[in-house]
């Protein structure tokens, strides 16, 4: 679990495992944070939702759970998503 003040936000990159079922349990990806992290109703467990860097203005949003995030970039000023 990654502590609090590393909690990802809007813009932040991410590095996280891939789902444990996947035939390599190390195989990690990098994505961008569009949403904000919330909490699962019944388990309380954390979400976020991210993209991946070539489709970060547009395109499919994976939610990932926030323990399997392993690294968190703060937001880069100069890329922002909402800019065309």
């Amino acid at each position: 679990m990654i502590p609090a003040a590393h909690e990802p936000e809007h813009g932040s990159m991410v590095v996280y495992r891939v789902a444990a079922s996947d035939r390599d349990p190390e195989r990690r990806r990098m994505a961008v944070v569009v949403g904000p992290v919330l909490a699962e109703p019944v388990s309380g467990q954390l979400w976020v939702g991210v993209r991946l860097p070539q489709h970060e203005d547009a395109g499919p949003v994976d939610f990932i759970a926030t323990g399997s995030i392993i690294e968190v970039q703060p937001p880069d000023n100069e890329r922002t998503l909402d800019t065309p």
